[in-house]
């Protein structure tokens, strides 16, 4: 096995590990964990001050989504790099993890975005929240209508952002499609992009 092969197998089972750990079943959200966890008085009377509203309860799930992205788009962009290389035999190693990874996490977005359960969807949270405070009543975790505007506004943040990273993703993928079959279709490879230039001499 050469050394392309080898760093291939590494970065594909990266990736198989990562995408394996994106689990879309219904389990307990980390701000339902948390609030769990906060009931605990000697518990509480510190994650009041280190998990202020708009911390990690807010950027977890964000985090998850964009990090097996990034993998998403590194996996796209290494199938392009193996085309323009006239590695053919190759493309399915980057490829099928590729589209997996694309898949959970297009999923996993929407999802996100358009669950029903205030509990796991951002539309969803904010529009409970959003009906409670014209109602006048504060919801946990807020502890007033200050903080429930700001829940509310935490919650279309974050779908914003997904919305903006599925934009990014598939525009990359948009490419990486049309620069990959212009490479396949060419007898040479195309890999080398500027012509090579020695180190001047001392």
């Amino acid at each position: 096995m050469n050394h392309w092969a080898a760093a291939l197998a590494f970065l594909v089972l990266s990736a198989i590990v990562g995408g394996s750990m994106l689990v879309i079943a219904r389990v307990l959200s980390v701000r339902e964990r948390m609030e769990e966890h906060r009931k605990n008085p000697a518990c509480n009377s510190c994650h009041r001050v280190i998990d202020p509203l708009g911390g990690i309860n807010t950027l977890w799930p964000l985090f998850g989504i964009s990090n097996q992205m990034l993998a998403g788009i590194a996996l796209m962009l290494c199938t392009v790099v193996l085309i323009k290389m006239k590695r053919q035999q190759y493309v399915w190693v980057t490829l099928l993890p590729a589209l997996w990874l694309l898949i959970c996490t297009t999923v996993a977005s929407l999802i996100k975005l358009f669950d029903a359960n205030p509990a796991v969807g951002f539309l969803a949270l904010a529009d409970k929240y959003r009906t409670a405070l014209d109602a006048g009543q504060v919801l946990a975790p807020a502890k007033d209508l200050g903080q429930m505007q700001n829940v509310i506004m935490n919650a279309y943040t974050n779908a914003g952002l997904t919305v903006l990273f599925l934009v990014v993703v598939f525009s990359i993928l948009f490419y990486a499609l049309k620069v990959g079959r212009a490479a396949w279709i060419r007898s040479e490879r195309t890999d080398k992009e500027m012509p090579f230039e020695g180190m001047p001499s001392a």
